[in-house]
């Protein structure tokens, strides 16, 4: 035995090119379908944490995955079907405790998010650099927007123009970073936080511009009638708050009509979360509350549905595979049909060049399956960073 095992590591090393390639095939037939399905237990529960950390969302009617989709995971087109007016009823209630939030443009890629400071307390974001969002015009980046861009406190990042909501237009909004927030693996490391008020003034509904009543460059003004001025398209809207310009900045409108895009509610308990949902319920079709893990595992049952057929498409897939490794192995016995024959006018049976084949064979397994082992193992301690990725651009 020990002979045979000389001579099939021998001919392995001969053919180092051939040999290598059936470990990587063995490796992969065995550690595809392993990975695949840790994997998906890595992304179910990745998805329904996520989903399980909110109790509720309140939004506009829809559908309650784009909602969800663009609620928990800042995913989709912005949306922006509510006001301040369901925020205050909400509140007014008093069975919970509602988060505002208005997904507007982006900036540099990300999505600029308008919350209330109580978003960071509720989904437990810490600011590990720098401080929170007090003054208007003031940014928080989630770790990933820091990291890819560079960027820190004391640095500024602009909005992109878009007319989301179909307002008059917006200019770009410079922002002050004033803090970075610690990696957490989840939607928020890719996002820009801002205030609410912020948000308005990046999708428009507040500017800020010289003050026309003590303003001293006449050209910028249309007419003046009865103590109201109004300025023709000269004026230029100042793109960054500063300091000096931050009382110049005002918004146009009713504020309890200034948008939102959901609303995420923590009721005190069961009892309140049924209550909210009956009051939803009772007022018609004109909003809906509904738990998001809900939304999310009825995904997650479609998705292992076509997991299920993509198994067996993979499963015939192997079969094929490991025919078409059958044959090559087959082919290689058959081109070695000399070096048996010699084997054998110097004294070797069968059985002996049996043993030699079964010792090469299991070699190659034995190599393929601490490959397949290996990268088992790298799923293990890299598959969470490895969805956060795929799923949250982490």
């Amino acid at each position: 035995m020990i002979g045979a095992v000389y001579l099939a590591w021998a001919h392995i090393r001969y053919h180092a090119g051939r040999s290598a390639l059936l470990v990587l095939i063995f490796a992969i037939l065995g550690a595809i379908p392993l990975m695949s399905e840790r994997l998906a237990i890595l992304a179910e529960a990745q998805l329904l944490e996520r989903a399980n950390s909110t109790p509720l969302i309140y939004g506009p009617p829809g559908s309650q995955l784009d909602l969800s989709l663009s609620a928990l995971f800042l995913e989709g087109e912005p949306r922006a079907e509510l006001s301040m007016v369901d925020f205050e009823t909400l509140a007014d209630l008093g069975l919970g405790t509602p988060f505002p939030l208005l997904r507007t443009h982006t900036a540099r890629g990300s999505p600029v998010v308008g919350i209330d400071v109580e978003y960071l307390d509720f989904r437990r974001l810490p600011v590990v650099k720098g401080r929170s969002i007090v003054r208007l015009g003031e940014a928080v980046l989630g770790a990933d927007v820091a990291t890819r861009l560079g960027l820190g406190p004391g640095d500024k990042i602009q909005s992109e123009t878009g007319e989301i909501f179909e307002l008059a237009g917006a200019y770009p909004l410079r922002m002050q970073v004033v803090g970075v927030l610690g990696q957490m693996g989840t939607s928020d490391d890719r996002a820009v936080f801002t205030s609410l008020r912020t948000a308005w003034v990046v999708a428009g509904i507040g500017h800020g511009h010289e003050n026309l009543a003590t303003t001293q460059d006449e050209s910028v003004v249309l007419s003046r009638q009865e103590g109201r001025v109004v300025a023709n398209a000269k004026l230029t809207e100042f793109i960054e708050i500063t300091e000096e310009n931050a009382g110049e900045f005002h918004f146009h409108g009713d504020p309890a009509n200034f948008p939102l895009s959901a609303i995420l509610v923590q009721p005190h308990d069961e009892r309140s979360a049924a209550i909210l949902r009956g009051r939803v319920e009772d007022a018609g079709a004109a909003r809906q509350l509904f738990r998001p893990l809900e939304v999310v595992q009825g995904l997650l049952e479609d998705v292992f549905r076509i997991k299920s057929i993509l198994n067996m498409l993979v499963a015939a897939v192997s079969v094929a595979a490991l025919m078409a490794l059958g044959m090559m192995i087959w082919l290689s016995l058959k081109l070695r049909r000399r070096e048996f024959e010699i084997a054998n006018q110097i004294g070797a049976d069968r059985s002996a060049m049996a043993r030699l084949v079964v010792v090469e064979l299991t070699l190659l397994l034995g190599a393929g399956s601490a490959l397949c082992v290996a990268l088992l193992m790298l799923i293990e301690i890299y598959g969470v960073e490895l969805v956060r990725a795929l799923l949250f651009g982490a």
